[in-house]
């Protein structure tokens, strides 16, 4: 495959996380590597809730990100395209994953 090398960060600290509206639980580590032109992040979940947020994530390819200057304009765009907000976090910059994924989990 050829992708890496990839750093890791152990048990990423949010100094807060909002799933659909309600303050959620979402402790995981993660690794970054390159693959090509693109970012990799793999992802060890440790206590994720509600029960429903892990569904969301725990399905293998779960977010696609990309870096913005303006978080809540860009998730207002995304969301009147008819991608809503689910997640919601803070840890070293905003996170906001918008969902774009069909019911049957694939991506638009």
């Amino acid at each position: 495959m050829n992708a890496g090398p990839f750093f890791v960060l152990d048990h990423v600290e949010f100094e807060f996380v909002v799933f659909n509206g309600n303050p959620a639980t979402f402790s995981h580590s993660a690794a970054f590597g390159q693959w090509g032109d693109l970012v990799v992040e793999l992802q060890q979940f440790h206590d994720v809730k509600p029960l429903s947020l892990l569904n969301l994530l725990d399905i293998g390819m779960n977010h696609i990100a990309y870096i913005c200057h303006d978080p809540d304009a860009d998730s207002a765009v995304l969301e009147g395209k008819g991608l809503p907000l689910f997640l919601h976090c803070w840890v070293w910059a905003d996170r906001c994953m918008l969902s774009s994924r069909t019911y049957d989990g694939t991506f638009n």
